[in-house]
């Protein structure tokens, strides 16, 4: 009859715990002419080898199983085994990144997925490894920090894949759900015509101003957005906001995802 002598050895971690693909040993007696090795309702019945005494089976290859605790026994025949507990732990996967654009400085970010809580890293591709908390405390969730973006950024911005490490391997770059935009600061602007009366149509040309979220008329400690259209990478037309005040030179300042931009002493409001 056979029979399992515990405990199951990873041989990746030395434990009875591991991932996918690790090779197991399983000590024990009785396993000479072994049909099925069993990991809970998972069956395999070829990829491993008994050694000469039916003492010991070697599965080359573990399977892909569900995260979690995973009865294993061995099949002789007719017969089954006792089981052992073994540690299935799932490679990770990345589902979406939360603030999933920014400046070319560090910035927070979360991911969301499964398979965290053995992380021990994530790297922002091509870019660099991200600071954190590693393992997190939530199998679910990872806020970290990203990695600065030192080197020039083409065309004002470098979309990236987020890939997180664990003792369960690496997540898969799943698409644009998983990646991140590092963003270039804009430029300081300029701004034409340089004068006029409130609703004066404005053309804003500058570098990196891709994305904008928001065109400021600026005075002092007075802020007031104004209505804006982009036009491409470089360029945005604007209207001047109504509630200016005439005879005040403002201040125009385009900010985007990799921040605010310099503002240029630009437009004087006129009767």
């Amino acid at each position: 009859m056979p029979t399992i002598t515990p405990p199951l050895v990873d041989t990746a971690t030395g434990t009875n715990q591991g991932k996918g693909g690790d090779t197991l040993t399983i000590n024990g007696s009785g396993f000479t002419g072994a049909t099925k090795v069993n990991f809970g309702a998972k069956s395999i019945t070829s990829g491993f080898t008994v050694n000469g005494t039916g003492t010991v089976i070697t599965v080359t290859s573990i399977p892909v199983l569900c995260s979690g605790q995973v009865p294993v026994s061995v099949t002789v025949g007719s017969t089954t085994s006792n089981s052992a507990p073994f540690f299935y732990i799932a490679q990770p996967v990345c589902n979406t990144v939360t603030n999933n654009q920014g400046p070319a400085g560090a910035t927070s970010v979360t991911l969301s997925g499964s398979g965290f809580l053995t992380a021990t890293g994530v790297t922002f591709t091509g870019v660099g490894p991200a600071t954190g908390t590693f393992p997190p405390t939530s199998d679910t969730q990872l806020t970290v920090t990203t990695p600065a973006h030192t080197t020039p950024i083409a065309g004002c911005t470098d979309t990236v894949s987020v890939v997180v490490t664990s003792a369960g391997g690496t997540s898969t770059p799943s698409g644009s759900s998983s990646q991140y935009t590092f963003y270039d600061a804009p430029g300081t602007p300029t701004v034409g015509p340089g004068s006029g009366p409130v609703g004066t149509g404005v053309t804003i040309d500058g570098t990196c101003l891709v994305g904008a979220t928001e065109v400021a008329f600026i005075t002092g400690t007075t802020v007031v957005p104004a209505d804006f259209d982009q036009v491409s990478n470089t360029q945005i037309t604007a209207t001047v906001p109504n509630s200016l005040l005439v005879g005040t030179t403002y201040d125009v300042r385009v900010t985007t995802p990799g921040g605010q931009g310099n503002a240029a002493l630009a437009f004087a409001v006129t009767a």
